[in-house]
């Protein structure tokens, strides 16, 4: 899960008008539909959550027109139905309250095929059937060409067979895509998105059909894949010719009737996503949002069916109220919010925490490993770091636990490997891991032991290296020159990563005391990614000049290797592995991992593991720590649980309130 940091990112897309490529630009609605808003009103059972970023009222899908962290931990809440969910650890598993049965079929061509049978009787708030229509047609309005005519992101479905003829408005049907009954539909997933985590894709949860396109619009089956009818569809002529010569979708040629409808279409869009009515399909719905104050109210959604786990929300009234990182902790002791989300700032967590300690409070607070992280970046062709030996006596001149204690005052997750300590795969393999990996302890012993392997054992005159004597090790190379153990390091500007790695490396007495040195340049993110992978069109990032980088890293529970470490040169050029060691049995070990069929579990663990051993011994990065989150709340809020891959619905449907 991503960090709760709920700040605002708002994505504007360009609409191109005519194939004269003229453009237009979409913005949104300047003054959205009035809302319902709810009188003052406390509620006995009733949670009030605190988020940074004032809400937009856009509560549809994260991405599709508008993105604000706020807005998608309501949609969290009001939109859960979806026929695979993810749980706690990260895995995905189907939704059994809402799916009947779920089969799945290897095709000879290396596609997939998922066929669901849901469940009948499931409702939306409002009392309204939902049938297997309503969860195909979310997947086709958010990948239609209409849409991205309309200035959304509508990519939705672009892991599945035929997405890219049909969001193009090449073909009106959505090949990948099969409408059987009002219980049954079926994927067709491609080939390139086969793999172990597949079930992340699938991304089916009902919209209904009749808000969205009115009476008048619909889809249908064909055989050949689900197609919309009436006005909807009518708007234009699905053809080739709606690309242009570079391949992108122009806006295919309208009468004044046809424009019309497009016209009147995205104004209904535009309202719709706005309006505080919208059905929900998830644990809550909502009741009113006030878009002077921000605040939104939402009230338990009688008709849903349960999560995954077949469990129903107790909390019955969920207010969802701007509060501010310099105040929440107050409004928590007064009772104005009773939970905040996603406090990772050092300084911060440091003075709440001695709050709690310090003050009896009736407060508490849990704490969940972010996805991203930091890491040291071997550049394993160049240099000192191209021997093995090297790079793992760097690693036992790391100490790992003060680097956390001085970065983040001890409030992170040491890793050790590629992953972190929330992912599936860690999780499940943790105990034999811990018994096959070398964690490279804080050893001066050690790492001389292994520089001298390497042949770091002259000075610069060419006689024994003389530890206390000479400053700098050599070693002689086959072409009799002398190399000295420099190693040459690119840090990030203005970065409290760098300030720290100064500190416990290059300005390190033990780092000395060795025979190495440490040099290091300041740069910006971008540009240390760009010598990482040399790539670039400026000259000077085509060839190495680092031996170390610093980099900052994302790590999703979807994550797989696949050809991260390629010795593939075709692959090299495209600056796929930036560590540049190749290594053939890290290539097959990690494209091995990479290649299994979600119900392979057993399989795909050992395989992991044998991926994550190698990378250990190798060691083309030295991951250090990876960043943690806080979410402090009333103690009145019981059974509160988050990870990384929980989302505000299985947060909230998991808890209770106890008066």
């Amino acid at each position: 899960m991503n960090r709760k940091t709920f700040g605002i990112l708002i994505l504007v897309f360009l609409l191109i008008t005519g194939c004269s490529a003229k453009k237009e630009k979409i913005v949104f609605l300047e003054t959205p539909p009035e809302t319902n808003v709810q009188e003052k009103e406390e509620f006995k059972n009733t949670l009030k959550i605190g988020v940074e970023t004032l809400a937009l009222g856009d509560f549809v899908s994260s991405d599709i027109w508008s993105y604000n962290e706020s807005d998608d931990y309501v949609s969290g809440l009001i939109h859960h139905m979806d026929v695979v969910q993810t749980d706690f650890s990260g895995d995905f598993v189907v939704n059994n309250s809402v799916v009947e049965s779920f089969n799945s079929a290897v095709n000879d061509d290396g596609t997939l095929t998922l066929s669901f049978k849901i469940k009948k009787g499931l409702k939306y708030s409002d009392g309204s059937a939902i049938t297997a229509k309503d969860f195909v047609f979310k997947v086709m309005l958010l990948s239609s060409p209409q849409l991205r005519l309309m200035g959304a992101n509508a990519n939705y479905g672009e892991y599945i067979d035929g997405f890219k003829e049909f969001n193009n408005a090449e073909t009106n049907k959505f090949r990948g895509i099969h409408l059987v009954d009002d219980t049954s539909f079926s994927v067709k997933v491609s080939k390139e998105y086969v793999d172990f985590f597949v079930l992340s894709n699938i991304n089916f949860s009902p919209m209904k059909v009749s808000y969205w396109l009115g009476d008048e619009s619909d889809m249908k089956d064909s055989g050949d894949g689900v197609y919309f009818t009436g006005p909807f569809h009518d708007m234009f002529k699905y053809s080739k010719d709606n690309i242009n010569d570079k391949g992108k979708l122009i806006m295919p040629s309208m009468g004044l009737t046809e424009k019309n409808t497009f016209d009147s279409f995205k104004s209904r869009f535009d309202e719709k996503r706005f309006d505080v009515s919208m059905p929900s399909s998830g644990p809550y719905k909502l009741v009113s949002f006030d878009r002077k104050t921000g605040e939104i109210v939402l009230e338990i959604n009688k008709n849903f069916p349960g999560d995954f786990s077949g469990e129903k929300p107790a909390i019955e009234k969920v207010i969802v109220r701007p509060s501010k990182k310099e105040t929440f902790f107050e409004e928590l002791k007064s009772g104005e919010i009773d939970l905040f989300k996603g406090v990772s700032e050092k300084g911060e967590v440091e003075k709440y925490m001695k709050d709690l300690e310090n003050n009896s409070l009736d407060l508490d607070y849990v704490s969940y490993t972010d996805t991203n992280h930091d890491k040291l970046v071997f550049q394993c062709d160049y240099g000192p770091t191209r021997f093995v030996e090297v790079r793992q006596a760097i690693a036992h001149l790391i100490d790992k636990d003060e680097f956390i204690e001085k970065n983040r005052g001890g409030f992170a997750s040491r890793i050790d490997g590629p992953y972190i300590e929330s992912m599936w795969d860690y999780r499940q393999t943790e105990i034999e891991l811990q018994k096959k990996l070398n964690y490279y302890a804080y050893s001066l012993e050690d790492a001389v032991v292994l520089i001298e392997k390497a042949g770091y054992i002259l000075n610069k005159e060419g006689a024994r290296f003389e530890s206390g004597t000479d400053d700098i090790r050599y070693r002689k190379n086959q072409d009799g020159k002398l190399e000295p153990l420099i190693i040459k390091c690119a840090f990030e500007s203005n970065s409290d990563v760098t300030d720290t790695l100064i500190e416990i490396l290059k300005d390190s007495p033990d780092i000395s005391a060795v025979g190495m040195k440490i040099e290091h340049e300041l740069m910006s993110s971008d540009e240390l990614y760009l010598y990482a992978s040399r790539t670039g069109e400026d000259a000077k990032y085509k060839s190495p000049k680092f031996n170390m980088i610093s980099l900052r890293s994302n790590l999703s529970n979807t994550y797989l290797p696949k050809n991260r470490f390629t010795t593939d040169t075709s692959e090299l050029e495209k600056g796929i592995n930036i560590t540049h060691l190749l290594d053939e049995s890290l290539d097959k070990k990690a494209r091995n991992a990479s290649k299994f069929n979600f119900s392979d579990k057993e399989k795909y663990k050992k395989a992991w593991m044998d991926y994550v051993v190698r990378w250990n011994e190798v060691l083309p990065e030295i991951t250090l720590s990876s960043d943690m989150s806080f979410d402090f709340f009333n103690s009145k809020l019981k059974d509160y649980k988050v990870t990384s891959f929980s989302g505000s619905a299985m947060e909230i449907i998991h808890s209770s309130i106890e008066d």
